[in-house]
């Protein structure tokens, strides 16, 4: 009995652990099981890709800097950048190659250059360790000592040659600057003035040795005596033979020639010549190895490597924030002239005016703008040319440039004046530089084109006999970035209604996605060459309508191609007949973009997707001309009523091309979209 009482007991017991158990695991989320990847490396994600660590071996850095002498005393300004990146590099420790001063003076200026540069140089949290130059050592001025300034160089930099090891590497400092033991005179132009000495290098015999301790050795010193068109006849090869003997000497650095200079590696021993730190440069073309810079050497077990960093690359993270990218994005989004009253363009004669634009600050910071207006390449004349304002928070500031230009050729065509502007963000505790824009001016046709006007005006002008008949017959030509640009606000007649775009189009690629016309942004509408094949886009109703074609157009050959919108029926034509039909019923989708004439608008009105070839007879309807039926193209349009735009492509008018549909629409070129004569 007793016993049957224990085991309903234990029964009771075991079941309301096993329930509680159940209910913990019910009511808890699962814990996902981490599998190992590869060594070290987890996630609970089953089948990923192993990923392979990186090895374990001892890593290590130093820096070093060039000359810092024979340039302005800006130079310092560059040392001290040079100290600020070094820092946030943040290496073991920093040498130098020499010409840490100006020096070739007398005791008291050298002292106080050497207070100067060691103040700069005391920045650095890590320590460095210097290199004699001849600019350090070189005495100029009465009393000369029988060394120069050696004894002051070693009493406050250091000694002339010294060696010191660091984790698994040696250092060895070299001097170069002896000059001749004899007259005890100094230079490095004459061979008795660049020979290393005796005595020097005995002491470096006697080291070697002591070095060998140590994977890895490396040289420092400041002419590049190795250098044979420098430095003829000197005793470098019986210190390279010493050097390559110890068997782990790896690397020898030098300055004093001002530019980077990798001479190859010899022996095993690798030969670097740095350019500068704030020093002179002959000029700055960083490819070429003229630029500010400091080495940095990676230092491994079994090998090292050498890269070269520009002064001022290096900057701290946590100096960027949200305040300085908000500014960038409102002054890059809002800041641009807007325009008043728009530069006039003539057929031919002079014609002079006033350009005005205006900015308006929308960024809730003053603003610093220069404003140069450039009419390279064109027959226009500014005055003033350039502008430098300030503009406080919500201010507007118009800008007015008059000018003059006299146009002889009729035919020629010339890049649009623009406006090159430079924004500086003014901020409660920063400035910010922005890099300078260039921003096209508006432009306006003057409207008559046989008599062009000193004194344009903006009235529109319907079309008249006076209109002259074509001189020669041209043809548009668009290169790889080239088009035509129609502005949002000359299309207002065609806005959600039906319209027929069309033209002659001759191709030269047609592989991808090119546009033949287009301002499909987001919205309105455009047609495209898609592998060779028309594609009509439409916006309605809060998405795009597509007419794809069935006939394959091949380059360099002539088409006639049309779009047409009925309001019922999106169409597109070729040679006449429909090559595509959809439905689309409604009023289409207009946008504030650019109509482009050989490539298609992305954001801010950027065009891409060109259409390289030629075009010829543009006319853009506000009505559905065909109305489905086929037709036969004309080789050259006449205006009606329904004629929003036509463009003969005859002519150049300079930065434009003229509309002859009596409606004076500003047709502007974008690079180099040049009407030229057909070839016959």
């Amino acid at each position: 009995m007793q016993r049957t009482r224990v085991r309903v007991v234990f029964s009771i017991i075991l079941f309301g652990a096993l329930c509680v158990s159940a209910w913990n695991t019910q009511s808890q989320p699962t814990q996902p099981t981490s599998h190992p990847v590869s060594r070290f490396v987890y996630t609970s994600r089953k089948h990923a890709k192993k990923l392979k660590l990186p090895t374990s071996k001892k890593v290590w850095h130093f820096a070093i800097y060039g000359d810092r002498t024979g340039g302005p005393r800006s130079g310092l300004k560059i040392l001290a950048q040079a100290v600020q990146d070094t820092n946030l590099l943040s290496p073991d420790l920093v040498m130098t190659v020499g010409d840490l001063i100006q020096g070739y003076n007398t005791t008291r200026p050298w002292l106080e250059e050497m207070k100067e540069f060691k103040g700069i140089m005391a920045a650095l949290k890590m320590p460095w360790f210097p290199v004699a130059g001849n600019h350090d050592v070189y005495w100029r001025g009465p009393n000369r000592p029988p060394n120069g300034h050696e004894s002051n160089y070693e009493k406050h930099f250091g000694p002339l040659w010294y060696w010191f090891p660091h984790k698994n590497a040696a250092f060895i400092v070299l001097y170069t600057d002896e000059g001749d033991p004899k007259v005890g005179d100094k230079g490095f132009s004459k061979s008795r003035h660049i020979q290393m000495s005796q005595t020097q290098i005995n002491w470096l015999k006697s080291v070697l040795p002591k070095t060998k301790a140590y994977r890895h050795t490396f040289v420092f010193l400041h002419h590049p005596r190795w250098i044979k068109e420098y430095y003829p006849k000197n005793n470098w090869e019986k210190v390279h033979k010493l050097l390559a003997s110890a068997g782990n000497v790896r690397a020898v650095f030098a300055g004093h020639i001002h530019h980077l200079h990798y001479a190859g590696a010899r022996d095993g021993i690798a030969y670097h010549s740095l350019a500068t730190t704030g020093g002179g440069l002959f000029t700055k073309l960083p490819e070429a190895g003229f630029l500010h810079h400091l080495n940095v050497v990676t230092v491994r077990t079994k090998q090292f490597k050498v890269a070269t960093v520009p002064v001022g690359a290096v900057f701290d993270p946590r100096t960027v924030n949200m305040k300085k990218n908000m500014a960038t994005w409102k002054v890059l989004a809002r800041m641009k002239p807007r325009g008043v009253r728009p530069l006039y363009i003539s057929q031919k004669g002079n014609i002079h005016g006033t350009y005005e634009c205006k900015f308006k600050n929308r960024v809730g910071r003053p603003l610093e703008l220069d404003v140069i207006a450039d009419a390279t390449k064109s027959p226009y004349k500014f005055t003033p040319d350039h502008y430098h304002i300030r503009i406080e928070p919500g201010q507007t500031h118009t800008l007015s440039f008059r000018y003059q230009a006299v146009v002889e050729d009729p035919y020629k065509a010339y890049p649009q004046p623009s406006l090159r502007v430079k924004f500086d963000f003014l901020g409660e505790d920063f400035r910010l530089s922005f890099p300078e824009q260039r921003f096209p001016m508006e432009i306006k046709v003057a409207p008559r084109f046989d008599k062009p006007t000193s004194r344009p005006t903006s009235s529109t002008s319907k079309p008249t006999s006076r209109s002259p008949k074509p001189r020669r017959n041209g043809v548009l030509t668009l290169g790889e970035k080239s088009a035509l640009r129609i502005q949002s606000k000359y299309l207002k007649a065609m806005e959600r209604k039906p319209f027929t775009i069309e033209g002659w189009i001759k191709p030269t690629k047609t592989r991808g996605m090119r546009a033949v016309f287009s301002k499909a942004q987001g919205s309105a509408f455009g047609l495209f060459l898609q592998w060779g094949r028309l594609r009509a886009f439409l916006h309605i109703n809060g998405r795009y309508r597509y007419a794809r074609g069935k006939h394959r157009l091949l380059p360099n050959t002539w088409y006639h191609v049309a779009m047409e919108y009925d309001g019922t029926t999106l169409r597109t034509y070729v040679n006449g007949k429909i090559d595509s039909s959809t439905p689309a019923q409604g009023a289409w989708t207009p946008n504030r973009y650019s109509l482009y004439l050989g490539a298609d608008p992305k954001r801010r009105d950027k065009p891409n997707l060109f259409l390289p070839g030629e075009m010829d007879e543009i006319r853009i309807s506000t009505v559905a001309r065909y109305q489905g039926k086929p037709f036969t193209p004309s080789q050259r349009y006449t205006t009606d009523k329904h004629t929003l735009l036509l463009l003969h492509l005859d002519q150049n008018l300079g930065p434009a091309v003229p509309d002859s549909s009596g409606n004076t629409i500003t047709v502007s070129r974008v690079n180099k979209a040049i009407v030229v004569k057909p070839k016959r």
